[in-house]
């Protein structure tokens, strides 16, 4: 982003300071309500989640197609976004593939999308542009990993703690799909690999940026 504004602007780049979003760790707890939810819409099968599949920078349409090529229908994959045209085209997209183990929800509560963080195989989001990006972060507080695009903002970002994929390759989107179907990390291996992200983007250290920035041009 801060590039992006230097580049557009054509200003030095030393009068950009670059402050990361800060995160809180959900302390929404997954009622029975929500597990009963849960297992109506899984009935017991393993699963991958995607959240956010709204817009076609999120990539869904290479997603599909990698599931495709991945070709488990033992394995469920639940789509969430927002029921708008790009979301019903991704919808048609799946059903022209034939593919019946793929799960599109429209809107969930809070609770449901805890317990679909908490029990998936991984989070996956291969978005090809980002400014931040949440849902990496949402999974790892419940201990479950995420498959992410390798682009600047992401590496940025999550460093080494995720798995990272090129988004526009779907067959080693799919090779990553099939390893974690038969091997997805513990909660605890995930915790020891991502715990450090909510320390360093706390809002603590976001308010803190901000004020230091603020003194620094008083």
């Amino acid at each position: 982003t801060k590039k992006e504004i230097v580049d557009y602007y054509k200003i030095n780049s030393n009068k950009v300071k670059v402050i990361h979003n800060g995160f809180t760790k959900a302390s929404v707890d997954q009622s029975s309500k929500d597990k009963e939810e849960l297992k109506d819409i899984l009935q017991d099968c393993k699963y991958f989640v995607c959240i956010g599949a709204s817009f076609s920078h999120k990539n869904i349409t290479t997603l599909i197609e990698s599931i495709a090529l991945f070709n488990d229908n033992n394995i469920k994959f639940v789509i969430v976004g927002k029921e708008n045209d790009y979301f019903r085209s991704m919808k048609e997209l799946a059903l022209s593939f034939g593919l019946e183990n793929i799960i599109f929800l429209n809107y969930i509560s809070d609770g449901l999308l805890h317990a679909l963080y908490d029990g998936a195989l991984a989070n996956i989001y291969i978005s090809l542009y980002e400014g931040f990006g949440y849902p990496p972060l949402e999974a790892a507080s419940h201990g479950t990993i995420s498959i992410i695009s390798d682009i600047p903002v992401m590496n940025e970002i999550y460093g080494d703690s995720m798995i990272f994929v090129d988004p526009k390759n779907k067959v080693e989107i799919a090779e990553k799909l099939t390893l974690l179907s038969m091997n997805s990390p513990s909660k605890e291996e995930v915790h020891s690999k991502t715990d450090y992200l909510f320390s360093k983007y706390s809002w603590e250290n976001t308010t803190k940026s901000i004020l230091d920035l603020i003194n620094l041009n008083n």
